[in-house]
């Protein structure tokens, strides 16, 4: 395994993506954690982690230039509760590939403001029943989940199977968190983060 220091990110290879955003590419080095990136300045508008050994994504120091986050192929199952205040601006989040198992464990995307392009296929989460629709609930600015567009009626049935005292005890179900905690400070059915 290869730590993510100061001497791998300085020879790390840099370039201008498809989308002409600046990215640094820290892709195959076998990397076990997310570290040291404060040394970057927030420089980048996309980093590259694809076929590491990361198991959470955490430990970012606020990085309000990074629009694009690649973590596809790693270990990756648990998500920082912080990550939007971490990376305020993520608009495409690549999670393709990795050990996320739970709804809840997702409800934190639905913090990132300008998230809208999503991947997550290759998780076990994937395989819910309920998948695609507690997504487009908690995620309302998606557009592009598992490389397919959001669509309008999708957007709309989701609304519905989570609206109401039902859709309040089906979110909960889903999502492991306590009803007290789902139920806004009006009285209204809600997943924190709505």
């Amino acid at each position: 395994m290869v730590a993510l220091n100061y001497e791998l990110l300085q020879v790390a290879e840099t370039r201008f993506n498809p989308l002409k955003e600046r990215e640094l590419v820290l892709r195959d080095y076998n990397i076990p954690q997310i570290e040291n990136l404060a040394v970057l300045n927030d420089q980048y508008d996309a980093l590259d982690l694809t076929n590491n050994r990361l198991t959470a994504l955490a430990n970012f120091p606020r990085m309000t230039s990074l629009a694009t986050l690649l973590a596809s192929g790693n270990q990756i199952a648990a998500l920082a509760p912080d990550l939007a205040e971490q990376l305020p601006n993520l608009h495409t989040l690549n999670l393709a590939a990795n050990r996320m198992t739970h709804l809840g464990d997702l409800d934190v995307l639905g913090q990132l403001d300008k998230l809208e392009v999503l991947l997550l296929a290759g998780n076990a989460v994937t395989r819910h029943p309920h998948y695609r629709s507690y997504v487009i609930h908690r995620c309302p600015r998606v557009r592009i989940l598992d490389w397919e567009k959001v669509r309008d009626a999708e957007r709309n049935a989701a609304s519905t199977l989570f609206s109401g005292d039902e859709g309040l005890a089906l979110a909960y179900r889903l999502s492991g968190k306590k009803p007290s905690v789902l139920r806004s400070a009006t009285g209204k059915a809600s997943i924190p983060g709505d």
